[in-house]
Formats: C-alpha cells, sequence, structure tokens
C-alpha cells in the first residue's frame, strides 16, 4: 500500500528499521524490500512536489543493507 502521509512514512521507517537484519527469503525479509519500495517512492514524491523535506543519510535508511 503507497505511503500517502508523514505519519504512514514515519510508520514505515520504523518497521524497516526493525527488519533490517532479516534474511531476503525469509516472509520479514520480503516485507523489508517491500517497505524499501514504498519509502523510496514517497521520498521521489515528496522531492518532486518541492517540499523543502530532504531524504536520506543515516545507516538505517533504506536501500543500505
Amino acid at each position: 500500500m503507497p505511503i500517502s502521509s508523514t505519519e504512514e512514512f514515519e510508520k514505515a521507517m520504523k518497521e524497516f528499521q526493525q527488519l533490517r537484519d532479516a534474511p531476503d527469503d525469509s516472509p520479514q525479509g520480503r516485507r523489508r524490500m517491500e517497505l524499501d519500495a514504498e519509502i523510496k517512492a514517497y521520498g521521489a514524491t515528496r522531492q518532486d512536489g518541492g517540499s523543502g523535506d530532504q531524504m536520506g543519510g543515516g545507516s538505517g535508511m533504506p536501500g543500505r543493507y
């Protein structure tokens, strides 16, 4: 389900971080990958919207396994 608010984004980030060590071939790993895609998509829409919000940094960010 696409992320559509800052609150949903924060929840997705928290869940992603909890799943960061899950093996890729496990249900938790697949969920982490889904969250990764949703978080990245949300970030792309936020950057395109010119809101000034910045994404990135930190070792817990999606895409940095």
